[in-house]
């Protein structure tokens, strides 16, 4: 501190040490005071057996490359059987069962979206108790079933069905759930990662479409075969990839976050502290969901929501 115009110089408790010509306001460290640096922890999300083998975004990419292609090939599927491919046989189906094309283009995309609102919030609720890959692989399975019966369907009602089906499925396999998987893999390339799943949202609208009427014109106008080649790519492509996910994920992030818990607090010691934070959490995670829902922004969500299903149930 400055005192009276000049400095003031603190002088050092203990005998003087030898500091080259400094004097006695400088001491150097005693090894007994120097605390070893601490290791740098990994990511949460990685074991150490999980973790790449290099070093460096480009690394980590590599490292689960595989997971990566699973998963954009699964969000291609997906869509592909549940939102762009049926509209491109919806004209066909409905000269084949005998009803107005307007009544098949309102009933059965206001199926899917309207069971996909209702089921989305329970997917969290599956994530949190199995896990996203085994979610993920849950959604694919039923999709697949229920794209392997559409062309079997007898009526529009077993059609209608099958798309209340399979808008529940796309809750646990939709844009929420791929994102969680590739969160739990990807730290450095996060935000890479994700568009390229994204992305094949975009492939599938391009040529889904495309494809479903292909596969009917060569079969003679026949809707059932253009959803004949949608439910193949889901039972043959979509269901083994996610089922290599789910092994994939099991052995790595899934792995670290299934280890249990250490047993001492935060404080470093063992004693009421674990009990009290453990009698807190519900109440906390409450406080900060009554926080959320009080927002301007989720009550305009919520309205959001809301005024959709009111448009879609109504067609």
């Amino acid at each position: 501190a400055v005192r009276a115009g000049g400095w003031r110089r603190r002088r050092v408790e203990g005998p003087p040490a030898r500091t080259g010509g400094l004097g006695p306001m400088w001491r150097p460290a005693d090894a007994r005071d120097a605390t070893p640096p601490s290791p740098k922890r990994p990511p949460s999300h990685l074991s150490a057996a999980a973790a790449p083998s290099t070093t460096g975004p480009d690394g980590e990419l590599a490292h689960a490359w595989d997971v990566l292609a699973s998963l954009a090939l699964i969000f291609y599927c997906v869509m592909g059987a549940t939102l762009v491919g049926p509209p491109a046989a919806f004209a066909l189906l409905a000269d084949t069962m005998g009803v107005e094309t307007r009544a098949v283009q309102r009933r059965l995309p206001s199926t899917t979206m309207v069971s996909w609102l209702v089921t989305t919030p329970a997917h969290g609720i599956l994530v949190d108790a199995f896990g996203a890959s085994a979610v993920v692989r849950l959604g694919v399975t039923v999709c697949a079933a229920c794209a392997a019966a559409y062309p079997f369907a007898p009526t529009l009602w077993a059609v209608q069905v099958l798309h209340g089906l399979m808008g529940a499925s796309l809750a646990c396999t939709g844009v929420f759930a791929i994102a969680v998987v590739a969160n739990s893999w990807f730290s450095r390339r996060r935000a890479t990662a994700l568009a390229v799943v994204v992305a094949a949202f975009s492939v599938a609208g391009g040529t889904w479409p495309l494809t479903v009427a292909a596969a009917a014109g060569l079969a003679g106008g026949s809707w059932r075969a253009g959803m004949g080649a949608v439910a193949a790519a889901m039972v043959l492509v979509a269901l083994p990839l996610s089922w290599h996910v789910a092994r994939r994920s099991r052995e790595g992030p899934e792995a670290a976050s299934a280890a249990p818990p250490s047993p001492v607090n935060r404080l470093g010691r063992r004693g009421s502290d674990d009990n009290l934070d453990g009698m807190l959490r519900p109440w906390r995670r409450g406080r900060g969901l009554l926080a959320t829902l009080c927002t301007r922004r989720a009550a305009a969500a919520g309205a959001l929501h809301g005024a959709a299903g009111f448009v879609l149930l109504g067609g």
